[in-house]
């Protein structure tokens, strides 16, 4: 320590400073309080003072004394310089920034020939991200000491950010002040990873390492070019390893914890993830950057609240931190409060309107909330302010995507890919708009390539398994979406398993047993397992006969298969005996939504809100009976139903299995779908069986009448399916195969989704004749428009054959409405015995329906094989249609209000049941990172 400017008459001064020197500062403080007791006013002694209180780890009680001595004697030599340094370092151990600044900017007006206070601000500066104010301050430091390399790097270092062409000029001019150390090496790899030049910049860390092998910063930078070179998992270990070496030479690296967190959290390793940024924040307390780490974290594991404190912990450090705003406004979206999530996101926008992550912040949370017209007015001024910025373009894609304009995104995605070919999301959702269109070939090229980089990424896998379910290959679709199960575990998305239970009705080899107990796993996941009982009762009034409350929920209440079955039924309500509310999920609407809306007494549209509100504008309605009407199909809302918002729950016509949720009651059925004691299927409902059908169709009014059978015209018996590849497999076409080959001439049309795109219907064909299908016997429709050009093509079919075990239920009725009989498999469940229900209602199950297979290729033979039997039938079809109980609204209406009001009256005759509730954080919305993350459906 440098004393030369001391008192000579204050030995006590000169003896504590000895003893500073000699590591005894316990010694040194007695000795400074006894000698300022008599000088107060002694700058030396106050300065020593206040390291003796640093030194003995009580830095709080050194900023008093040293701004005192710097006060009175602001005298430029080393020592004083000291005292500045120490009350810098106390400053910013408080998160007092600003201080620090004037503090600094002082010394260097005191100073003003000395190097080390505006190097020393250059750096405070950069490290705020005052860019431009660090550059002044490193340039003044080069003017005062131009022979000093320490200079010329601090400049290089605070060019990086924008001039890393510059701060590679600054560094050869260190270097020719001999200033070329582990430092300079560490710079310049920053410096050329800036530039893209990965490769040098690789080798000048590795110089940095050779010339110190502690040195922390170079193995950090390592780290930061591993996951900036490639954002693979590969890539994501190797950083991950570099980070490590970085803490094990320097453990209170800042920069290496802080790094280190965020890479465990992009591989999914949240725990481990929050080890590093709470010691990063130990490092930093009041570091607002790495605030906004470790509360992403805590977002990421569902410890919303925690989240939520620590952001508005970071608000107090920096109220206008932008970044902070829009991860509050992340967390508290989590935490289901959207007004003031849209406000931080608002907030974060208007303070940084140049950021192009917080737009997309913005961008995102609207398209999330289903403000369309608002997305295009925050995206397209920020496109024209920066054109062809890739994270821009994807938001607008995934705005897109929301408003199904398909081409319109999938050319976004397109250019996002053109510009950068490595962007994972773009390739992702690319992948899931080419499957949306039904272009699997590309869907599935790319979500392969995704695969090859990422092994294990959850949203990949189950692309792949939707993708090889619609190509037919469901032992390839089951394989993946088992891996993403398994590999997601908690982490799996709601709605993927729910796409995951929906796509295992197609897999032929299913036993009832396993298909069960997957419906299980998505209750103990999201269900029983991620709720818990309130203590609040259903205060619904127990009278048995009063006029019930009837809530139905579906995302289906548009132009949708759900809609043609569900439109007859509520329009056809005894509004004298129930009050129908509908609970809409859709993000579309169209005239389908119009007439659903009219036929209700209540609409209500709950697409953006989040499960828990949903369930508390239930609540709020004292609804006595909640339906839902899609079970595990898309945009489901089963969350919803989790939370026994309503004290009877029933599940109904959407789909064809048990949901697996014990909060739901009971599953609408009838006797032919589920006959009563033979090989039911396992259900966490109690089936309730309506008297005749659990189906109601009613016609479209204007579709053509029924065609002659074709084979009057060609001479020979045209069979046909309709309906979605996914449900055709190997044991099915080999049954129509023994048909075709059973009936002379005959051949077999097939019309689906995915004969439209060339490339698709390319491999569907060659799957078809590897299972043995001669390809002179089958044709395939082209696409078509509308639905009038659509049941125009039955008239080109003379008998229809379902597929199984997934039977036809949509396809079934136009067929039979057209006037094309249906041939059929009594399966062995649920999904496999809709076409027996048809076919009994209609009385045609002896004549159309078979026991087993070789009875179906025998029924379908002899009516092949009937000609006056089989125009007699397909004239009659229609009339026998409509006489059926299958169109008999009043009648299905009475089934079902009799079935609902003697649920009721269990109810009402049976003890308190109770509302479910959340468990810590389960209903957290999703992360919003990357913009991308398209719903698959």
């Amino acid at each position: 320590m440098d004393t030369s400017r001391l008192r000579p008459t204050s030995p006590l001064v000169r003896q504590a400073a000895a003893c500073l020197d000699a590591g005894e500062a316990d010694h040194a403080d007695v000795l400074l309080d006894l000698h300022l007791s008599r000088h107060p006013e002694d700058s030396a002694g106050l300065i020593l003072f206040g390291l003796t209180r640093v030194a003995l780890g009580r830095p709080l009680e050194a900023e008093q004394p040293l701004r005192r001595a710097l006060a009175l004697d602001p005298i430029d030599d080393p020592f004083h310089a000291r005292a500045v340094c120490a009350l810098v370092d106390v400053l910013k151990a408080q998160g007092r920034m600003a201080e620090v600044s004037e503090v600094l900017e002082r010394a260097g007006d005191v100073a003003p020939m000395n190097a080390v206070f505006p190097r020393m601000l250059g750096a405070h500066y950069r490290a705020l991200g005052q860019v431009g104010a660090a550059i002044t301050a490193a340039r003044r430091a080069v003017a005062v000491e131009s022979a000093d390399g320490e200079n010329w790097r601090g400049l290089a270092a605070t060019l990086l950010g924008g001039a890393p062409g510059e701060a590679l000029e600054a560094l050869e001019r260190a270097k020719t002040c001999g200033d070329d150390g582990a430092d300079w090496w560490n710079i310049r790899g920053v410096a050329l990873a800036a530039l893209g030049e990965g490769e040098a910049a690789r080798e000048a860390f590795k110089n940095a390492i050779l010339r110190d092998g502690a040195a922390p910063m170079a193995w950090t930078n390592l780290g930061n070019l591993e996951i900036r070179a490639a954002r693979s998992a590969d890539a994501l270990e190797r950083a991950v390893e570099a980070y490590g070496q970085a803490i094990r030479r320097a453990p209170d690296s800042f920069e290496a914890h802080n790094n280190l967190a965020q890479a465990l959290r992009d591989l999914g390793r949240r725990d481990e993830a929050l080890v590093h940024a709470e010691r990063a924040a130990s490092l930093r307390p009041h570091d607002v950057t790495v605030l906004n780490t470790q509360a992403n974290i805590l977002r990421g594991l569902r410890r919303v609240d925690e989240a939520v404190a620590i952001l508005e912990r970071a608000l107090a450090c920096d109220g206008r931190s932008a970044e902070t705003h829009s991860n509050l406004g992340l967390a508290l979206l989590a935490a289901q409060d959207r007004q003031r999530a849209e406000e931080h996101f608002r907030k974060a926008a208007a303070l940084a309107p140049d950021c192009v992550d917080i737009i997309v912040n913005l961008a995102c949370f609207l398209i999330h909330i289903n403000a369309g017209k608002e997305v295009l007015g925050v995206l397209e001024p920020a496109l024209a302010r920066f054109p062809g910025d890739v994270g821009l373009l994807a938001t607008l894609g995934l705005h897109y995507f929301q408003e199904n304009a398909y081409e319109d995104c999938a050319t976004v995605f397109e250019t996002v890919l053109a510009k950068k070919p490595d962007h994972v999301e773009a390739r992702a959702s690319l992948g899931v708009v080419r499957w949306s269109q039904g272009r699997l070939v590309e869907s599935l090229a790319l979500a392969q390539s995704i695969r090859e980089d990422f092994p294990e990424d959850i949203r990949t896998l189950f692309l792949l398994g939707c993708v090889h379910s619609d190509l037919m290959e469901n032992a390839s679709a089951l394989e993946v979406f088992d891996l993403a199960v398994e590999k997601g575990g908690e982490r799996v998305p709601p709605f993927h398993y729910s796409n995951c239970c929906f796509s295992f009705h197609y897999v032929e080899a299913m036993e009832k047993d396993d298909l069960f107990a997957r419906h299980r796993r998505w209750d103990a996941l999201y269900g029983a397992g991620a709720t818990e009982l309130s203590d609040v009762t259903h205060h619904n009034t127990r009278d048995p006969e009063r006029r019930l409350r009837i809530g139905y929920v579906s995302p289906d209440f548009r132009r949708h298969s759900v809609a043609y079955f569900f439109l007859p039924l509520v329009g056809a309500h005894d509004r004298a005996a129930v009050e129908v509310t509908c609970y809409s999920l859709s993000t579309l609407t169209d005239q389908m939504t119009d007439l659903i809306r009219e036929g209700c007494d209540r609409w209500r549209d709950i697409t953006t809100l989040p499960a828990e509100k949903a369930a508390e504008r239930v609540r709020e309605d004292e609804i006595d009976i909640l339906v839902d009407l899609s079970g595990h199909t898309a945009n489901n809302g089963l969350s919803i139903f989790a939370l026994k918002p309503a004290p009877v729950q029933v599940t109904y016509l959407g789909y064809p299995n048990t949901t697996g949720l014990s909060a739901i009651d009971y599953r609408l059925t009838d006797g032919f779908a589920d006959p009563l004691g033979v090989d039911e299927d396992p259900a966490s409902e109690t089936l309730w069986r309506l008297p005749r059908s659990f189906l109601l169709f009613d016609e479209v009014p204007g579709l053509p009448d029924p065609a002659p059978p074709p084979v009057l015209s060609r001479g020979t018996i045209t069979f046909g399916s309709f309906n979605n590849m996914a449900k055709v497999n190997r044991g099915c076409v080999a049954v129509w195969k023994r048909i075709l080959d059973a009936v002379p001439g005959s051949r077999l049309l097939l019309k689906a989704k995915g004969f439209r795109d060339p490339a698709t219907a390319k491999v569907l064909i060659e799957r078809l004749i590897d299972w043995g299908v001669d390809p002179e016997q089958v044709s395939y429709a082209p696409y078509a428009k509308n639905l009038m050009e659509h049941v125009a093509v039955y008239a080109e079919v003379d008998i229809a054959l379902d597929t199984f075990p997934y039977n036809g239920t949509t396809t079934t009725f136009e067929a039979l409405h057209m006037g094309v009989p249906v041939i059929g498999l009594r399966g062995h469940r649920h999904s496999g015995r809709v076409g027996a229900s048809i076919l009994g209602n209609l009385g045609l199950a002896d004549r159309l329906l078979g026991e087993d297979v070789d009875d179906m290729v025998a029924k379908a033979v002899a009516l092949a094989g009937d000609l006056e039997g089989l125009m007699r039938m397909r004239a009659g079809l229609r009339e026998r249609l409509r006489a059926s109980p299958l169109q008999d609204g009043p009648g299905f209406v009475a089934d079902l209000e009799g079935a609902y009001r003697a649920m009721w009256r269990r109810w009402c005759a049976g003890p308190p049941t109770f509302h479910r509730q959340p468990k810590n954080g389960m209903w957290a919305v999703e992360e919003m990172e990357d913009a991308i993350e398209p719903v698959l459906g």
